[in-house]
């Protein structure tokens, strides 16, 4: 049975990099589990991630930064990501969410390209 059954599927943001699970991490035994990244894992975690189907871990560290605790409610980047998985049940690799492929079902949430600006060209 896959995990999340219930749910179809589950998405979780993670940032490696983020300082108040970090001061949890050196409190606690343990890697914390919104700090996970694949290559924190060893081989017999990363068979059980590659046979996980409906869950996807989403590093957002690149859009939020070590500080950003919070990064659910104050980052655009991560609330239209949010917003797109649950009104439209856009998959990971779906061009509507800017996310890049890690690894097995490790993916990173990277900032939009900046829109190109009409310019007038010089006639020649």
């Amino acid at each position: 049975m896959p995990v999340g059954t219930g749910f179809g599927r589950i998405t979780v943001y993670m940032n490696p990099s983020d300082g108040a699970l970090g001061l949890a991490q050196a409190l606690m035994a343990g890697t914390r589990f919104g700090r996970l990244s694949f290559e924190d894992t060893g081989e017999r975690e990363r068979a059980v991630f590659r046979q996980i189907r409906n869950v996807h871990f989403v590093n957002v560290s690149a859009v939020t930064g070590a500080a950003s605790h919070t990064h659910f409610r104050e980052n655009p980047e991560v609330l239209t990501d949010m917003a797109e998985v649950v009104a439209s049940g856009a998959q990971p690799d779906d061009p509507r969410r800017n996310l890049i492929h890690s690894e097995a079902n490790f993916w990173r949430l990277v900032l939009p390209e900046e829109p190109e600006l009409p310019f007038e060209q010089d006639p020649a």
